[in-house]
């Protein structure tokens, strides 16, 4: 409502606007301004008792945001170019991300991204009223903060990600407010933080000591979670036993740091183990002479600790090496939606493993860890 009537209003030689109806709302609006006019009898009304009532919505969402704030003071943030105080953003970003919270609660991050949610909706409504002047400075700094983490740490996957509804509103909203808050461009939280420089290699060694050596702890251990979890998402294409082992261990120390069993400086120290240890899986298909895919069915092999020590390394990767090859050949068809591809690859990788001397007693675990594999390097190579 208040975009369309921003863009119609006239003055001077203005003598109105075009408004282009992007997401549908033109006859819901319409209709329901008719429904308030007929009740009413005052067309102008209802826009001014729904102010009335954004107003005080507006202040609790502020007083709220105030109240998260507490203690941390970001004053000289407002009013002012975020190049030039990037110390308080980045302050401000370690507040929002400390967890400070029981087990079961929210993250400090899932509430004020709600929190501005509600402050920025309710203060798209009740702009251009004199109260909202005071807020608009806040709420700038609030949007930019929210701006900076969503663009490098929040997580894509989760039950809104994709929902085409609910970012239409959050784009409409932001569309509403862009006229009285200007957030201006979004800085990358990495270069803030001084991290930009080594982020073509997020694993290398220098990077990691850059981000240990953080000041900010909240935002360190949030930026090796969110690298690590982008890591195993990638893993989880090409190498189900390593994406597996490296999930396994980042859900527990999460857990560990949730239950507060451990401090915050113990679970940076975990993640810098665990991102150490993913690099290392890296190396170690390297050295052993193999591809990426072969790599994947090495491991898939060797996932059985007493099947490696009964077989030779050499005779791993020379098995490896044929099922990669076995998977190529396959027909270009849809071979996972075949059951007939499917028990044909399954003889295959029986033979195969009887051939080499794979223990029997593991043998039928083995193949159907290697069939997944399969299945996931021909979705990743279609």
């Amino acid at each position: 409502m208040q975009a369309i009537a921003r863009v119609n209003r006239v003055y001077g030689e203005k003598p109105g606007g075009l408004i282009v109806d992007l997401i549908g709302l033109a006859d819901p609006l319409a209709d329901a301004l008719a429904m308030y006019a007929n009740a009413t009898g005052d067309s102008d009304k209802p826009i001014k008792e729904l102010q009335d009532e954004a107003i005080p919505a507006m202040r609790s969402a502020f007083e709220q945001l105030r109240g998260f704030f507490h203690g941390y003071d970001y004053s000289a943030a407002l009013n002012a170019e975020p190049v030039n105080v990037l110390r308080v953003y980045l302050g401000a970003i370690d507040h929002v991300l400390d967890v400070g919270q029981n087990v079961g609660e929210e993250t400090g991050w899932k509430r004020f991204r709600g929190m501005v949610k509600r402050l920025s909706t309710a203060f798209a409504l009740a702009v251009p009223r004199e109260e909202t002047k005071e807020i608009t400075p806040h709420l700038a700094f609030f949007q930019r903060i929210a701006a900076m983490i969503r663009k490098r740490l929040a997580d894509d996957a989760g039950p809104t990600a994709g929902g085409g509804g609910s970012r239409d509103i959050d784009a409409a909203v932001r569309q509403v407010i862009g006229d009285a808050v200007d957030a201006g461009e979004v800085i990358d939280l990495f270069a803030a933080a001084g991290l930009d420089a080594a982020r073509l290699d997020i694993l290398s060694e220098d990077f990691l000591n850059r981000v240990s050596a953080l000041e900010q702890k909240n935002l360190a251990l949030e930026t090796l979670r969110k690298l690590l979890t982008d890591q195993i998402k990638i893993s989880e294409r090409t190498n189900l036993v390593q994406a597996q082992k490296f999930r396994e261990a980042l859900e527990k120390a999460m857990l560990s740091y949730t239950n507060k069993q451990i401090t915050t400086a113990e679970m940076i120290a975990k993640l810098l183990e665990l991102a150490k240890w993913v690099r290392e899986a890296k190396q170690h298909g390297q050295d052993l002479g193999l591809s990426t895919e072969e790599v994947a069915f090495y491991d898939a092999l060797a996932e059985n600790g007493s099947a490696k020590e009964v077989m030779q390394s050499d005779q791993l990767r020379l098995m490896a090496r044929e099922l990669a090859e076995m998977v190529k050949k396959m027909p270009k068809l849809d071979w996972t939606q075949r059951e007939s591809v499917r028990a044909d690859l399954r003889r295959k990788v029986r033979r195969l493993l009887a051939m080499y001397g794979y223990p029997p007693d593991l043998s039928e675990d083995a193949t159907q860890l290697v069939l997944k594999q399969a299945e996931l390097s021909t979705e990743a190579g279609a």
